[in-house]
């Protein structure tokens, strides 16, 4: 069968009560942060498309000053204290934040395999067949701990 993934089973996003009717994307993300709080859990992590990324790390100030931080630094990137993982495999305008080391765990039951064979007409035609396969599963324990989102109201 198919492993079902993070997202798929992540609880959905739900600003809090009072929260401002018109969040901005670091607003989104602190609340995030607190939803997983409200879980029993701590975030440890934000998984954020690159353009997201790069559209938060250049938003300035009233005095035209960067708000995260210097465009010199060579700092991991960070958000309210959590490592930021930047990945195209996250749609733009998505979000998933959550206590990665305890909702979920992988299980690996058979190793990555990979053969090389013929089949057919690959001798003829100077080919071959490439098999890659593994065996595990995902089992998520916690699905509250894993809050995926967006940054705008539905």
């Amino acid at each position: 069968g198919n492993m079902l993934g993070l997202i798929p089973q992540a609880a959905a996003y739900a600003p809090p009560a009072g929260a401002p009717a018109t969040p901005n994307m670091f607003d989104v993300l602190r609340f995030a942060m607190l939803q997983v709080v409200l879980a029993d859990d701590f975030a440890n992590g934000h998984v954020l498309n690159p353009i997201d990324w790069a559209l938060m790390e250049t938003q300035k100030d009233a005095n035209g000053n960067y708000i995260i931080g210097n465009p010199q630094s060579q700092a991991v990137p960070t958000l309210w204290g959590l490592p930021v993982v930047q990945t195209a495999a996250m749609d733009a305008g998505k979000f998933l934040t959550g206590a990665f080391n305890t909702a979920a765990q992988y299980f690996e039951r058979w190793g990555a395999a990979v053969q090389i064979g013929m089949q057919g007409d690959d001798f003829t035609s100077n080919k071959r067949t490439l098999l890659a396969e593994t065996r595990g599963a995902l089992a998520v324990y916690k699905p509250k701990s894993l809050v995926y989102g967006s940054y705008t109201p539905a």
